[in-house]
């Protein structure tokens, strides 16, 4: 078991009241200090702790401020330095955002700078305000879980081809000394039959790559640079959370695929993920090199626990998520019972974690647990206790 620590910075507020009242909360200045001021610590105490990992989400435009990661590479860089065994990554670039040859750049970057502790994570993007904002030069939709109109069955699939290509074109750039390549959304170099204006060609033909410069002085392909520190790259993982196409095509790849989704749904992308690897000619065991994303909220008692619920996930939950997934608070109970219940909440005292996690692992021992924290919606101190309870009381039973 790798416990890794997926972080999605929040602006902290005590009720919707105060949220209602510092409106905009996304911009709040002194909220996002906050944030930023207690996230060293929580670095290098997980890392003490023991924990494979932590990453970080990206997401955009949160007004709202329950979501407020525009830029997990600057995080990366910044607070990578800070852990002496820890890897650092994301989970993860939402690509069809992004340009593909920038993010095989600052990966390969991070890479260095962290001297391998580093791992790299694709996204696809659900939230159509910014990924059609921000992934507008491939006019790319939102995937949506649910496909039962032919409209959302369109969005999902273009947004599956869009990342598809752009993550192709990254471990390319990662991989090959000099590569061109003509997909539908992206072309490297621009224009395809090659670039006649630059004028430095004679360096590039005498210390560049082979390949990059044609008999007729133009630019043919193009070298990425650096190369990553990690041969041939970093581990890379691949984010979902009800698509077995997605499961099926890392399964294919051989990156990791991490899934926040209840334990049915993951484990149905689990049995697709192994038979892709199987194709592949991979065997992977059960659970190996595959994920769950869970929130983690331990105390004293069970109420203690719950109430960390209720102040650090339900918020979320109730007001935001809600939208996008309407069957997630669907149940009967409080709104905290539904999200235990469903599976992606354990919480309870040390006792009711470990049997939570064993009713799990008894079904599928995922390599990797993801334990997922809207900080500083989730006080540093709360989270501080959290962690060393599950690293120090939890996880030895798992080791």
């Amino acid at each position: 078991m790798k416990p890794t620590i997926l972080m999605v910075t929040s602006m902290p507020a005590s009720s919707n009241e105060e949220r209602m009242r510092l409106r905009p909360i996304g911009r709040h200045v002194e909220g996002f200090t906050q944030i930023i001021d207690g996230l060293v610590d929580i670095v290098k105490a997980a890392d003490e702790l023991g924990f494979w990992g932590l990453a970080f989400a990206e997401h955009h435009f949160h007004s709202e401020g329950f979501e407020v990661d525009p830029t997990p590479g600057i995080m990366n860089a910044w607070l990578g330095p800070y852990a002496k065994r820890m890897r650092i990554g994301q989970l993860g670039y939402v690509m069809s955002t992004h340009n593909p040859l920038r993010v095989a750049e600052e990966t390969a970057v991070l890479d260095h700078i962290m001297k391998g502790r580093f791992f790299v994570g694709f996204a696809r993007g659900y939230q159509s305000r910014w990924v059609r904002t921000l992934g507008q030069q491939y006019k790319a939709l939102a995937t949506l879980s649910n496909r039962e109109s032919a409209q959302q069955a369109t969005a999902d699939e273009r947004n599956q081809q869009i990342f598809r290509e752009l993550v192709t074109i990254v471990v390319k750039a990662w991989t090959e000394q000099s590569f061109s390549y003509e997909g539908e959304f992206f072309q490297v170099p621009f224009p395809a039959e090659g670039i006649d204006d630059y004028p430095a060609y004679p360096a590039a033909r005498q210390y560049g790559a082979p390949r990059e410069i044609d008999e007729q002085n133009r630019v043919r392909e193009i070298s990425v640079v650096p190369a990553p520190y990690q041969k041939p790259h970093p581990p890379v993982f691949i984010s979902s959370s009800g698509s077995e196409e997605s499961a099926r095509w890392a399964g294919e790849q051989g990156f990791n695929c991490i899934y926040f989704a209840p334990l049915q749904a993951a484990l149905k992308q689990e049995a697709v993920y192994r038979e892709a690897a199987a194709r592949a000619g991979r065997k992977v065991s059960l659970g190996q090199q595959q994920g769950v994303v869970r929130f983690v909220h331990l105390g004293k008692t069970r109420e203690a626990a719950y109430e960390k619920v209720t102040r650090c996930v339900a918020p979320p939950f109730t007001e935001f998520f809600r939208y996008f997934f309407p069957g997630v608070l669907a149940g009967s109970g409080s709104a905290v019972e539904q999200m235990v219940a469903s599976g992606l909440v354990l919480a309870g005292t040390v006792d009711d974690v470990k049997r939570q996690m064993e009713e799990m692992y008894k079904v599928a021992p995922f390599e990797y647990p993801f334990l997922l924290s809207y900080f500083a919606l989730q006080s540093k101190e709360s989270f501080l206790e959290d962690m060393e309870l599950f690293a120090t009381k939890v996880m030895p039973a798992f080791a």
